[in-house]
């Protein structure tokens, strides 16, 4: 939110008063030539680089874990030339998409590469729904259900427990035992 209000309203700024950021060509560019405007652009300019590579690395390195977990059968703790394989090859691929079609190839492949995984989060939207459907805490709802199965009175909360609790019995799942002081 910081960063969209200190730069957004840098950006708009330095437009209203002439210098043409929208114009340069891309978002880089804009931001870089926003920077020039203000004292200090090259300790500025070196900071933002350090930021966005400490952005990639970290991205990169979770994702190279990944990959070497997967590559060793789920090995909690993979074998660290295999981590460092997939770290390198996914830059090089990162490079070569780059070098061969710019941005948007590099763009284009990550989301044909993530596309397959729209079936796995359909699938995981199916089973959370089919396992909120079983919630029991939905089944002891006053409200009517369609499918809603007996709510069990030895459960925390339900029906059973409440009307229990209402009658000063106490927990309907300990009655008919003796609390030996008697």
């Amino acid at each position: 939110m910081l960063w969209f209000t200190v730069f957004g309203g840098t950006g708009i700024n330095l437009q209203q008063n002439g210098v043409d950021i929208a114009g340069t060509g891309s978002e880089a560019a804009g931001f870089f030539v926003a920077l020039q405007q203000y004292p200090l652009f090259t300790a500025a300019a070196v900071a933002a680089i350090v930021l966005i590579c400490t952005f990639f690395v970290t991205g990169a390195d979770p994702g190279a874990l990944v990959l070497g977990t997967l590559s060793t059968s789920g090995s909690k703790e993979p074998w660290t030339p295999v981590v460092v394989f997939w770290a390198a090859l996914s830059g090089v691929v990162a490079a070569v998409l780059l070098l061969v079609g710019g941005l948007q190839a590099l763009q284009t492949f990550t989301i044909l590469a993530a596309s397959p995984f729209i079936l796995v989060m359909i699938g995981l939207c199916v089973a959370m729904y089919a396992d909120l459907r079983r919630d029991p805490l939905r089944q002891r709802s006053r409200i009517p259900v369609r499918c809603a199965a007996a709510t069990p009175s030895s459960v925390p909360f339900s029906d059973a427990a409440m009307e229990a609790d209402d009658r000063g019995d106490g927990d309907p799942a300990t009655e008919g035992r003796t609390s030996g002081n008697e």
